[in-house]
């Protein structure tokens, strides 16, 4: 999945970032303004405006929605009402912290639109670390890139507020450092790389929580270090959203993995108990159970990427 963005300069200068992000995809001549609805909060709501070659689609022309995210479809997580030209969507009761895609259909076709449900701002990343750490805010801040450069030039990076867990971030930029000039990276305080000929990142999230990407560019002058320029971006890392599934006792159920992985890990409850790429199970008694598939060695794409999807079992009598 990928995204285009820029990194900004006041000597203007732009450079490609590409990121593991899906597309805004329309189909035919059916469109969707804005393309992408963020929820910080569960109180927001966004009006997603569709036309057909301009004009408004009437209301009964809207004929369905899925809020899709890995192939699984979580309607249950959005509130959506109908207009005439348009589609109010809003956070459910259910909503959790993901990136997922709105497929609206219509009668004159479909077109996605992409959800961010980051339901956070950047201030908590500081003020839990400063909790769980005992160090202070400020500290904090230092650590992971927060404070204000105080070099000649700015520069800015704009990340999509959510990954799931086993994206890789992956972004370029089309200029290299200037001449003597050194990138360096950082992921939350951690120096991730660092060259003259830095210019590119690639970095697989392998667990859930906040992020803060930091680059700095350098450059040497009489023997000192000035800071040329630098930007720090935020994003979230967080787990799918699990399929509520529900199945009879003895009934031989079949759990499907993700597309696009070759090697698959499934546990229930957290015991391993197939490398298959279909689990087929019958749970004996009634209750509850969670249903793991850790896929990993994609077919496409950065070859340390995986994805972990779970199943919310119910076992009814």
């Amino acid at each position: 999945m990928k995204k285009g963005g820029c990194f900004h300069t006041s000597g203007a200068v732009c450079a490609l970032m590409v990121l593991c992000l899906s597309a805004t995809l329309s189909y035919g001549a059916v469109t969707a303004d804005p393309a992408k609805a963020t929820f910080t909060s569960p109180q927001q709501s966004a009006t997603i405006k569709l036309t057909n070659d301009g004009a408004p689609i009437p209301a009964t022309d809207i004929r369905g929605w899925r809020l899709l995210a890995s192939g699984h479809d979580y309607k249950h997580m959005l509130s959506v009402e109908k207009m005439d030209g348009a589609l109010k969507i809003a956070p459910s009761k259910t909503l959790e912290v993901g990136s997922y895609d709105l497929n609206i259909q219509t009668a004159q076709g479909s077109v996605v639109v992409q959800v961010f449900a980051p339901l956070s701002d950047l201030p908590d990343i500081v003020e839990k670390t400063a909790a769980l750490t005992g160090l202070s805010e400020k500290a904090i801040e230092a650590k992971m890139g927060l404070l204000t450069a105080t070099g000649r030039e700015e520069i800015q990076i704009d990340l999509p507020p959510v990954y799931y867990e086993g994206q890789t971030l992956e972004l370029t930029m089309a200029a290299k450092p200037g001449p003597g000039h050194t990138c360096t990276w950082f992921m939350n305080g951690d120096l991730m790389a660092e060259g003259p000929e830095q210019n590119a990142l690639a970095y697989t999230f392998t667990e859930t929580g906040e992020y803060v990407l930091t680059c700095i560019e350098t450059e040497k002058k009489n023997g000192n270090t000035a800071t040329v320029a630098r930007t720090r971006a935020h994003t979230r890392v967080v787990a799918v959203p699990g399929v509520p599934t529900e199945v009879a006792v003895n009934t031989k159920m079949e759990f499907a993995p993700p597309p696009g992985y070759q090697k698959h890990t499934w546990r229930i409850d957290g015991k391993e108990v197939s490398n298959e790429p279909v689990l087929k199970h019958a749970f004996q008694a009634p209750g509850t159970h969670t249903v793991e598939c850790l896929a990993s060695s994609p077919d496409a794409g950065p070859p340390k990427g995986f994805l972990r999807i779970r199943y919310n079992a119910a076992v009814i009598q």
